[in-house]
């Protein structure tokens, strides 16, 4: 007979941006910024969006995520994957996460931003959906003791 760790086998709930935080994120961009996120993403350019709610539920979706991901370096991606898995955007938590300074993984944190994939309020829902429910290829079993019949046999 085996005890159950609680909730072992569930994912732990993500912290990060509604989709609100972010429509409210967008719409106080400068128009410049605008301009850069819709040039840096084009996916969101077409069909044009006829809100920033409207804009923001595209850019938060995980197709749209996953696309804006394929363009950056392995670092920028583990600094986003730190940001989902640690429910954080604090550069120096996520530096000490990764070995990264601080400053290297703030101005990683600014590429994201700009990418609307993170806000002050956190990751986009569909960059958490990107990752999974255990980043960094983490299972279940991450989330508490290990139990006998997860180990390896003797």
């Amino acid at each position: 007979m085996s005890t159950q760790h609680p909730g072992a086998g569930r994912p732990a709930p993500a912290a990060g941006a509604t989709a609100e935080q972010l429509a409210a994120h967008l719409t106080a961009l400068p128009d410049r910024d605008v301009a850069a996120l819709l040039a840096a993403r084009p996916d969101l350019v077409s069909p044009p969006s006829s809100s920033f709610t409207a804009l923001a539920a595209r850019a938060g979706a995980r197709p749209s995520v996953e696309t804006a991901l394929r363009d950056l370096d392995s670092v920028t991606v583990a600094v986003a994957e730190a940001a989902v898995a640690l429910s954080s955007t604090d550069p120096v938590l996520l530096g000490h996460a990764l070995w990264l300074s601080a400053n290297d993984v703030a101005a990683r944190l600014a590429v994201l931003t700009r990418l609307a994939l993170v806000i002050q309020a956190g990751p986009v829902p569909g960059l958490v959906d990107a990752f999974g429910p255990y980043p960094f290829g983490l299972g279940p079993w991450a989330g508490g003791p290990l139990t006998e019949d997860q180990l390896p046999p003797r």
